[in-house]
């Protein structure tokens, strides 16, 4: 995506890699940990050896600061790439709006025609668990405390934008006819839209069709602006921790750019694209471990008509013996004919004998019930001993 953005811009732009005297590449998603990605993009573009380049990552804020640092190291014309496509669970808030985009822009001097860079500013403030990614984890995640979220990323945007306003060169930015900004969701740009002074029309970023595309998603709301014929352009890079950048752009530029989502995918088809599961089935008898969470050893291994029949080592009197799970009726059909007789008949004899101990346990309650009324009746005798025996007893006990 990126040296697909890149070679757009140098189009639009009209100048040849070769000419180029710096280069920057921002990604919080590289697919290497260590090594220095710039040269890569170099190489595959025709960038000279002895070009200064740049390189920032760690943070969404990394595409402004790309920009900002392109335009401080004065290497003209220099090129500015975002590329970025962040992973998340895919039931998790990060994983629903993640996606995947790349911008480019090209710098000249101050002097030249076009989009002018006309203020910047930047801010940080402790707001730690927003967004984060562990070491040696490829998935984003956060807290997920909507409160603590939502102010981690309007106070830092508000501080930032307040601090370009007081540049008297530059334009007031709550005049901005679009807002390009870093968005992790649709709630949160248009929040930090109303929160600077803005409505929530200004918003330029296309997080609605390309979702969360992290370090690029101000630069890709910055050329959407320019394509609409928008200027100035506010644009705001926010970073999880939490810090932000604030750019104010004047100005018109070509622009080529690609935001169309014509195709439309299915969740199954997202989630094989994003590598979550695999088209493949596993080959006939293969193995492989099983991820559930019924706890215990087993794994799953695949029949030679497609199923995968589920094994599991219990622990039991036999610490050896393996236990199958899978459904009696399948059990049986394994069996030969002569087996599943057998077990039928076992089966039947079991029940017989289980309904004889029923027969007999009844039998036994009801002749302790008949031995409990026949006690009761004794007592009940006992508390009158002379009744019924005529008019002399009942003087006898009157006396």
């Amino acid at each position: 995506m990126g040296v697909a953005a890149a070679e757009r811009a140098l189009s639009a732009a009209g100048v040849a890699a070769g000419d180029l005297a710096g280069l920057a590449f921002a990604t919080t998603t590289p697919p290497l940990a260590e090594e220095d990605l710039v040269p890569r993009l170099g190489g595959a573009l025709g960038v000279a050896a002895d070009a200064r380049t740049l390189y920032a990552g760690r943070s969404t804020r990394a595409g402004t600061r790309a920009l900002r640092g392109a335009r401080d190291a004065a290497a003209f014309p220099a090129l500015v790439v975002a590329a970025d496509a962040p992973r998340a669970a895919p039931a998790s808030p990060e994983g629903h709006a993640a996606g995947a985009g790349a911008a480019a822009v090209v710098l000249g001097p101050g002097t030249g025609t076009g989009a002018h860079l006309v203020g910047d500013a930047e801010v940080a403030a402790d707001y730690p668990g927003t967004r984060f990614r562990r070491t040696g984890r490829e998935e984003t995640e956060g807290l997920g405390v909507t409160a603590y979220d939502r102010a981690a990323f309007a106070r830092p945007t508000r501080a930032a934008v307040d601090l370009l306003g007081d540049d008297p060169n530059a334009p007031d930015p709550e005049a901005a006819a679009a807002f390009a900004v870093t968005a992790p969701d649709g709630d949160r740009s248009l929040r930090a839209a109303r929160t600077v002074g803005l409505d929530a029309d200004a918003v330029a970023t296309p997080v609605a069709t390309l979702g969360d595309t992290g370090a690029a998603g101000p630069l890709l709301g910055l050329a959407a602006a320019l394509r609409e014929g928008a200027t100035p352009t506010l644009v705001v890079g926010w970073g999880s921790g939490a810090g932000a950048d604030a750019l104010l752009v004047d100005g018109l530029a070509p622009v080529e750019a690609d935001l169309a989502t014509d195709e439309e995918l299915s969740y199954a088809a997202a989630l094989r694209r994003c590598g979550e599961i695999t088209r493949d089935e596993p080959p006939a008898g293969a193995a492989r471990r099983c991820r559930c969470r019924r706890g215990g050893g087993h794994s799953q291994r695949a029949t030679g008509s497609g199923r995968v029949a589920v094994q599991t080592a219990a622990r039991s009197r036999s610490p050896g013996r393996r236990v199958s799970r899978l459904p009696r009726a399948r059990r049986l059909r394994a069996r030969s004919p002569s087996q599943r007789g057998r077990r039928r008949d076992g089966d039947r004899r079991l029940a017989r004998r289980g309904a004889a101990r029923v027969r007999s346990a009844g039998r036994a309650r009801r002749g302790v019930r008949s031995r409990d009324r026949s006690v009761r009746a004794r007592r009940r005798g006992s508390e009158r001993p002379h009744a019924g025996r005529g008019r002399e007893a009942g003087r006898r006990c009157r006396r």
